[in-house]
C-alpha cells in the first residue's frame, strides 16, 4: 500500500498573528473586487478572472479555519502542559483505586495476589506525554533537526505563546536522539515512531506492515509486540487513513468465533453476526442466505447431515487431530507438548480440547518429547536432515552414549519448559524460521528456555 502524503500549504509554516493578519486584508480585497465587478457580466455566469477569484476566496477561508483551529490546539495544549501534573496524579489515584477493587476481589475470591501489582507505575502516562509531544511536534510547532557531532537531533520547537510548563511535560520535553526501527534497525525521527506497549518502537512503514500482515495471516492478529497487543486507536495516526479503515472491517471478522461465510463460491464474503437472522446468516454482498450451522445454502427445518464434513471428521478422528473448541479448526500435532494455541488464540488441551488447565489430562506424550529433543540435538550438533540430508549418523558406541545423553538433557529440560513463554532469547547462526518457515541466512533468534527458533518477526509479533 503506497502512503500518500498530503502537501503543506506554504501559509501553514506562518505564525499565527501574521497569518491572520495577511489573511483579514486579502479577503478585505477580494471583498471589494466582488463588489467593483457587480452587474458587469451575464447573471449565472463567471469568467476566467472569476473563476479564479472565487478559488482564491475558498483558500483564504480556509487559511482563516486553519489559524483559528491551530489557535485552539495551542490553548489545548498549553492547558495540558499547564496541568500535566495535576492530571498525572489523578490517574495515578484512579489506577491505585482500581488495582486495589481488583486485588481486593481477587482475595476474595480465595486467590493469591500477583507480586508486584501494588505497584503502580508512570508508564503510560509517560506515554501519553511523548504521543502528545508528537501531535504537537506534528501539527502546531513543528520539528527542528540539529547536527550535534555528527548525530540527528531532534528538537520541538518551541511554543510561540510561551505558556509555562508543568514538571511532567518539562521532563518529557528533552531532545529527541532518532531512534531505531525494532522492525528494521533504520534511524526515523520520533514523530514517525510508534510505540508498542512493551516500549519498543516502529516506524510507519513497519507497523503499516504488521497491520497488513494481521490481516492476510491470522496468526499474526491481534497486531502485538512482546506478546501485548499494539492497540490501533493510539497508532492509527501513524497508519494510511485506508488501511485503518480496512483494518477496523476486517477485525470484525478475525474476532468472531465460528465465523459464517457466504456459501456461494463467487462470492464467499464474511457475514457479519450483525446479519444474523436466526440460524441464517444474510449476505450483505449478495444478498444469499446461508446455514450457520452446516455453512450451506439457507433450508427449512432441522440442519441436514453434512456428509462431506462427517467424512473429514472421521480422518480427523483416524489421524489423532483435534479441533479447537472456539473456531472449530482442525489441528495436528506432530510433536510437543499437548498445550495448544490456535490462530483464533484460543488455548484448549489437544487430547480433550477443555480450556488448557481445566482438565487433568497429562501435559506430553513422551514419544512426542522424544522427538522434539532428538530434533534439537540434531540441529545443534549439524546432523539435522532438514538442512543436511546427505549427513550419515555415527555409530560409534562412544557418540551414540554422548548423543542418548544429550538428548535426555534437552528432555528434562522441555519438560520443565514446557509452557515456555519465551522471555529470554540469544542469536544464534544461520537457520530455518521454525514458525514461519524463513531461512535466516545471517543470523537468527533461539529461546534460552525452550529452545525455538524464531525470525525477528515471529519473536516479536507472533510467538
Amino acid at each position: 500500500m503506497t502512503i500518500v502524503k498530503t502537501p503543506i500549504p506554504s501559509w501553514a509554516v506562518t505564525d499565527d498573528d501574521s497569518l491572520g493578519l495577511a489573511v483579514t486584508l486579502l479577503l478585505e480585497d477580494v471583498r471589494q473586487i466582488v463588489s467593483f465587478a457587480k452587474g458587469k457580466q451575464t447573471e449565472g455566469t463567471l469568467t476566467d478572472a472569476e473563476l479564479a477569484l472565487q478559488l482564491y476566496s475558498e483558500e483564504l477561508d480556509s487559511a482563516a479555519l486553519f489559524a483559528c483551529d491551530r489557535r485552539m490546539s495551542k490553548s489545548i495544549q498549553g492547558a495540558v502542559q499547564t496541568d500535566a501534573d495535576a492530571l498525572a496524579q489523578s490517574e495515578r489515584e484512579e489506577r491505585m483505586a482500581q488495582n486495589d477493587h481488583e486485588t481486593s476481589a481477587s482475595i476474595l475470591q480465595g486467590a493469591s495476589q500477583t507480586p508486584g501489582t501494588e505497584m503502580v507505575d508512570s508508564q503510560p502516562l509517560d506515554e501519553d506525554l511523548e504521543l502528545l509531544e508528537k501531535l504537537s511536534a506534528i501539527y502546531i510547532t513543528g520539528v527542528e533537526n540539529e547536527d550535534l557531532d555528527g548525530d540527528d537531533v531532534e528538537t520541538p520547537l518551541a511554543d510561540a505563546d510561551g505558556q509555562p510548563e508543568s514538571s511532567s511535560w518539562a521532563a518529557s520535553r528533552k531532545l529527541h536522539q532518532r531512534r531505531s526501527c525494532t522492525a528494521c534497525s533504520e534511524k526515523t525521527r520520533f514523530t514517525d515512531l510508534a510505540r508498542a506497549p512493551c516500549r519498543h518502537e516502529y516506524c510507519r512503514d513497519c507497523l503499516t506492515q504488521l497491520f497488513q500482515g494481521a490481516m492476510s495471516d491470522e496468526t499474526l492478529f491481534p497486531p502485538r509486540c512482546c506478546k501485548q497487543k499494539i492497540p490501533l486507536e493510539r497508532n492509527q495516526l501513524f497508519l494510511p487513513e485506508e488501511l485503518v479503515r480496512q483494518f477496523r472491517v476486517k477485525a470484525v471478522e478475525l474476532s468472531t468465533p465460528r465465523r459464517t461465510y457466504c456459501h456461494r463460491q463467487t462470492c464467499s464474503a464474511f457475514i457479519s453476526p450483525e446479519s444474523y437472522d436466526g440460524d441464517v446468516a444474510v449476505c450483505s454482498n449478495c444478498g444469499a442466505r446461508t446455514c450457520i450451522t452446516c455453512k450451506g445454502s439457507s433450508h427449512p427445518g432441522d440442519c441436514p447431515h453434512d456428509e462431506d464434513l462427517q467424512r473429514v471428521l472421521e480422518l480427523a478422528q483416524e489421524k489423532g487431530w483435534q479441533r479447537c473448541p472456539n473456531c472449530l479448526s482442525l489441528i495436528s500435532l506432530s510433536q510437543g507438548c499437548f498445550h495448544m494455541t490456535c490462530k483464533c488464540g484460543s488455548q484448549f488441551c489437544y487430547l480433550c480440547s477443555a480450556p488448557w488447565k481445566s482438565c487433568d489430562c497429562r501435559h506430553w506424550d513422551e514419544y512426542r518429547l522424544f522427538d522434539r529433543a532428538e530434533e534439537i540435538y540434531n540441529r545443534d550438533h549439524g546432523t539435522d536432515e532438514r538442512l543436511a540430508p546427505d549427513v550419515e549418523h555415527d555409530d560409534n558406541p562412544v557418540e551414540t552414549t554422548a548423543r542418548q545423553a544429550g538428548i535426555g538433557r534437552i528432555m528434562d529440560n522441555l519438560r520443565v519448559n514446557h509452557e515456555c513463554d519465551h522471555s529470554s532469547w540469544r542469536s544464534q547462526g544461520p537457520n530455518l524460521c521454525e514458525e514461519c518457515g524463513d531461512w535466516l541466512p545471517v543470523f537468527i533468534y533461539e529461546c534460552r528456555q525452550c529452545n525455538i527458533m524464531a525470525c525477528r518477526r515471529c519473536r516479536f509479533n507472533r510467538l
